[in-house]
């Protein structure tokens, strides 16, 4: 039984995340009054490095909620968690 996604599903969510994200952080530096006046080899650096940190966790969190779908589907992990000190007593 194959866990979480498959290298090809998160190739794909880092890939389309890291491009999305890459572009945000352009555009964003164009409309920041203190980034547009630097250099753009930096804003291209800078952006190229904050999208691969929010391509990993777009990868990560997709990664955790198809675990969680896969754990729940098993009978691993039950549909709800108790959100009290007294609904986990009931459980037991």
């Amino acid at each position: 039984m194959k866990l979480g996604l498959s290298y090809e599903d998160l190739e794909q969510y880092g890939f389309v995340e890291y491009s999305n994200s890459t572009l945000d952080v352009i555009e964003e530096s164009e409309k920041d009054p203190v980034l547009s006046k630097m250099d753009a080899k930096f804003v291209l650096n800078e952006s190229a490095h904050e999208g691969i940190i929010r391509a990993v966790a777009k990868m990560i969190e997709a990664n955790n909620a198809e675990l969680l779908k896969q754990l729940k589907a098993a009978g691993v992990l039950p549909d709800q968690q108790p959100t009290s000190q007294s609904d986990a007593s009931e459980a037991q």
